[in-house]
């Protein structure tokens, strides 16, 4: 184990949480700070007992099982720069709740999802974005634009909370199990 990543484990113990380099002390929040990179790197938290995250805008990738088995996780807030989720990102974060979302759905529709358990609606049961005032409200509907030509797997995987979904004529392609997992769509 790195120097580093035993600094991080002993600082979240204490309620402080430390990565690159940076120290952010422990409010209502435990928050992830990446200046000074764009990803999140592989098994970066997994099995950590960090209850929520936020991932700085400029991050693009979130790599392999890096919150893998954080089974305290219950509140994730994703930049809109995001365009890349590794495999078992989120695997086993059953208490996860929460997904906060800084881009807007035709931003979402640019991440690619490794698997099931790489988009964290795969457990979470509310996704937010921000809306015209800046502020989160739930997402049960949505509109995939015109400029959206495929719909990629996994982009919807989990939305439970969604009802209705209207897909402009630009989609040409909707991949498979891309709305899996949406009980409520109808």
């Amino acid at each position: 184990m790195s120097k580093g990543r035993s600094i991080l484990r002993f600082i979240c113990i204490l309620g402080v949480l430390l990565l690159f380099i940076n120290i952010v002390p422990f409010n209502t929040k435990a928050t992830e700070t990446t200046n000074e990179s764009t990803e999140v790197p592989a098994y970066a938290y997994s099995n950590s007992n960090i209850t929520d995250i936020v991932i700085e805008e400029g991050v693009t990738k979130i790599c392999d099982f890096a919150f893998h088995y954080c089974t305290d996780l219950t509140s994730i807030t994703l930049p809109k720069s995001l365009i890349k989720i590794g495999d078992q990102v989120f695997g086993s974060c059953e208490q996860l709740m929460n997904v906060y979302y800084n881009g807007t759905i035709e931003d979402w529709c640019k991440i690619d999802f490794s698997s099931s358990d790489s988009n964290p609606m795969c457990y979470a049961e509310h996704f937010y974005m921000l809306d015209e005032n800046n502020e989160y409200y739930e997402v049960t509907e949505i509109e995939i634009p015109s400029t959206i030509v495929r719909i990629k797997m996994y982009q919807f995987y989990g939305f439970d909370n969604l009802r209705n979904v209207t897909i402009q004529e630009g989609v040409k392609v909707i991949e498979a199990k891309a709305f899996n997992s949406c009980t409520k769509l109808s």
